[in-house]
């Protein structure tokens, strides 16, 4: 068994990769069972929150990337 080298990560990429993770999957995922319940407008809504949460995060990002730099 090996160790794998995370220390290339940037802090960018791992905020970004626990933001998806936490955040914009779970909601996915809740939207996809609420179909499958035949609850169609609380899985539309959550996979509505999901997508907007994303698109606000990479406005956000943008946003920071170009007023960092």
């Amino acid at each position: 068994m090996t160790y794998v080298d995370i220390s290339s990560i940037s802090p960018q990429l791992f905020v970004t990769v626990l933001f998806f993770l936490l955040i914009v999957c779970p909601l996915v995922s809740l939207g996809i069972v609420r179909l499958f319940q035949h609850k169609t407008k609380t899985g539309i809504t959550y996979i509505a929150s999901a997508i907007i949460s994303y698109i606000l995060f990479i406005l956000i990002a943008d946003f920071v990337a170009r007023t960092w730099t």
